[in-house]
Formats: structure tokens, C-alpha cells, sequence
């Protein structure tokens, strides 16, 4: 899919301004809404680069909660890409931030990518931790998906157990 050329268009013109304009928030922002439009468009190159930029801004902004969701998206364009090495550690800083602002539900969705980042790299011991983590948190939050989430768990725990134990 081609990215929407009209709307990055515009997108341009605003960085352009915000840069011109010394107005970091604004070009960090304006960066983050480029990068989901490559990511709609599968382009996860430009998307990456661009939720880099933004997130380096943000770090000096100081806005955490915003470099904790640069992070988690750029780690999950790593892990659809097949970069799976790579996506663990951008993942697991992701995870530590959204601690660090005490977003629990955030931290739950990077928790549980980071759960099928592992399962994809065949760690089922860590994917089941991680896995459990995740429905830990979304079980505080009364998360409307969390049957799924356990569901998973059992199927990972019981794919573990056979691992284990292939008598």
C-alpha cells in the first residue's frame, strides 16, 4: 500500500514549521503521526526512522510516556520485519518506561509483544514470563481482552510442558 502522499504532504509542512519554529514538542509529534503513516502503508523503514528521530526528541523532552510508545511501536516494526534480536531490547526498555510512568496497560501490551517476540525466537520459558506478566497487569486493570491473554498462557504453558516432558 502506498502511503497517503496528500497527508504526508501536509505532515512535511509542519515539520518544516515546528523545525523552523525551534518547537521541539511539535516536531516530535508531527514525526510520530509521519511514522504511523509508513506503518500503515507497510513501509516500516521510513516508519522507523521516523519514530527514531521523534523519540530522541522526546528523551529530551523528557516525555516518557511518548518515548516509551516510540519505542514499543519501533520494537514491533523490528519484530514484523523478522529483526527479532533486535526488537528484544528496544521492547524491554519500552516496558521499563511505561514502569517508570506507571502506565500499567502499556505496559501489558509490551509485556505480551514481547511474549511473541520470544515465542517467535522458540524461548517459551521467557515467552511464558513475559506472557504472564502481561495478563498480571491487564488482570488489575479488568482488561476486556483478558481471556484471550489466558488462553494463550495456557497453550504456551501446556506447549512448555510437553517440551519438557516428550515421553
Amino acid at each position: 500500500m502506498l502511503p497517503d502522499i496528500g497527508r504526508l504532504a501536509d505532515l512535511e509542512g509542519r515539520l518544516r514549521a515546528a523545525r523552523e519554529g525551534h518547537n521541539l514538542q511539535g516536531e516530535a509529534d508531527t514525526l510520530a503521526e509521519i511514522a504511523t503513516i509508513y506503518m500503515a502503508a507497510g513501509d516500516g523503514e521510513q516508519a522507523k526512522r521516523a519514530l527514531n528521530s521523534a523519540r530522541l526528541i522526546y528523551e529530551v523532552l523528557e516525555d516518557t510516556r511518548a518515548e516509551a510508545r516510540m519505542l514499543n511501536n519501533i520494537g514491533v516494526i523490528h519484530q514484523e520485519r523478522g529483526e527479532l534480536d533486535e526488537a528484544l531490547p528496544v521492547l524491554r526498555l519500552a516496558f521499563t518506561l511505561w514502569g517508570d510512568v506507571g502506565d500499567d496497560d502499556a505496559r501489558a501490551t509490551t509485556a505480551f509483544n514481547l511474549a511473541t517476540v520470544c515465542y517467535q525466537l522458540d524461548d517459551l520459558a521467557e515467552a511464558v514470563r513475559w506472557l504472564e506478566i502481561a495478563v498480571a497487569l491487564h488482570e488489575q486493570a479488568g482488561h476486556p481482552e483478558l481471556y484471550r491473554e489466558r488462553a494463550a498462557l495456557d497453550e504456551l504453558r501446556f506447549e512448555l510442558e510437553l517440551r519438557s516432558n516428550p515421553s
